[in-house]
């Protein structure tokens, strides 16, 4: 997953808009402007021809530029202007590409070979007006390099460009020096799996047996490697109510397949390939070794800067992980009579290793399933059946 930032908010504000091609529009307005930032940045077409050597030159020239800062967002099909008050780009009329579609094809070609190391995880977007057909606005979010620093590869000449406000400017000597010296930096992401099962079965005294888990996995997303890492992983489960009932008709998971195998005439293989642990990985082919990367959608050799970036020696960082899981069944009831209740789970994250976590940051996810899909609660008593399963509630019996 990718880290959060504000660039990446706003893509997907984009994306997600009801009418994405509406709001790119609103973007140009006089009373309230739309200013460039250091992750955002207006641009009109510079030729329709989509093989002009300025589409490659100002392309390699942003990808560049926002990979050193915090990642960015290009609109392509809005022009933007100084603000005379303010003397800040901002966006201040439209100007739709032709051939979006096009367009985007184009920067995916020259992504491909833009940047020295390559850049990865670029998403372009192309919207096409409805009124106007064969024009539109194309919006690229370019992400944060992992690989700092990058150099803009035109074809012609080469330099390092980094994002300064509304402009894209050539890194100064201090700043270049920063970037290549060997540094650590680790992002770590959690994610909580929580689950329950309140059919277990009963006890000889009647009282109810149920199940309820949480699992957290840590992972290093950073480019410094977590050696010897271990988590300390504690749970506090506290609830307001002492018995839990299920209601409704059982449900149960089955997996299974229909006919023989005899039916089976064609197929997909599906490989996953995890992020390795103990980067980097050299393929053996018998013949020549190199080390790749996948760079858009080409698999590439790795560069000289990212190679010794991932042999450097790291620092050790150990993360203390604790959960705290609670829940109430008891907040109520809707006017249908249906219940009310609530779930948490709380996870802490604590650097207890000796190396400094600069930076870092949780992106926590949840993933919350149940092997039912009702609860209820129900009084003192609990009857099972013989097979040693709860009785089920029926809504009269709440």
């Amino acid at each position: 997953m990718p880290p959060p930032s504000m660039a990446r908010a706003f893509f997907d504000q984009i994306r997600t808009a009801a009418d994405p091609i509406a709001f790119i529009r609103s973007l140009v307005n006089p009373t309230l402007p739309t200013y460039e930032t250091d992750w955002l940045d207006f641009k009109r077409q510079p030729s329709t021809d989509l093989k002009h050597a300025k589409w490659r030159d100002m392309w390699v020239e942003a990808l560049a530029a926002f990979a050193n800062n915090q990642g960015g967002v290009i609109i392509w099909g809005i022009d933007a202007r100084k603000d005379p008050a303010t003397n800040v780009d901002a966006a201040s009329g439209e100007k739709p590409v032709a051939n979006p579609a096009g367009v985007k094809s184009r920067l995916i070609e020259l992504q491909r070979q833009a940047t020295d190391p390559p850049l990865a995880n670029v998403e372009i977007d192309a919207y096409e007006i409805a009124s106007a057909p064969g024009t539109g606005f194309v919006v690229c979010l370019v992400p944060e390099g992992p690989f700092k620093p990058y150099r803009a590869e035109d074809g012609r000449k080469s330099q390092y460009y980094i994002r300064a406000g509304d402009n894209f400017v050539i890194m100064s000597r201090s700043v270049l020096q920063s970037l290549f010296y060997p540094r650590s930096q680790v992002v770590f992401r959690a994610k909580a799996d929580l689950s329950w099962d309140l059919n277990r079965g009963c006890l000889p005294n009647g009282d109810h047996v149920a199940a309820m888990s949480c699992k957290v996995e840590l992972v290093n997303r950073g480019t410094a490697t977590a050696k010897d890492a271990f988590i300390l992983l504690e749970s506090n489960i506290r609830s307001e109510v002492e018995e839990l009932a299920l209601r409704g008709p059982p449900a149960f998971w089955s997996i299974g397949r229909a006919g023989s195998d005899n039916d089976i005439q064609a197929g997909f293989v599906v490989c996953l390939v995890p992020e390795g642990p103990f980067k980097p990985y050299r393929a053996e082919d018998g013949r020549k070794s190199q080390y790749y990367i996948r760079a858009g959608d080409n698999f590439v050799i790795m560069s000289r800067s990212v190679l010794q970036s991932l042999f450097y020696p790291r620092s050790q960082v150990v993360f203390r992980a604790k959960a705290d899981l609670s829940w109430d069944l008891n907040r109520g009831c809707l006017p249908n009579g249906d219940h009310v209740a609530a779930m948490s789970c709380k996870v802490e994250l604590v650097n207890r290793g000796t190396a400094t976590a600069k930076d870092a940051f949780i992106l926590l996810e949840s993933n919350i399933r149940s092997e039912v899909e009702e609860l209820a609660l129900r009084g003192p008593s609990a009857p099972c059946t013989q097979d040693g399963r709860c009785s089920f509630l029926s809504p009269n019996g709440v």
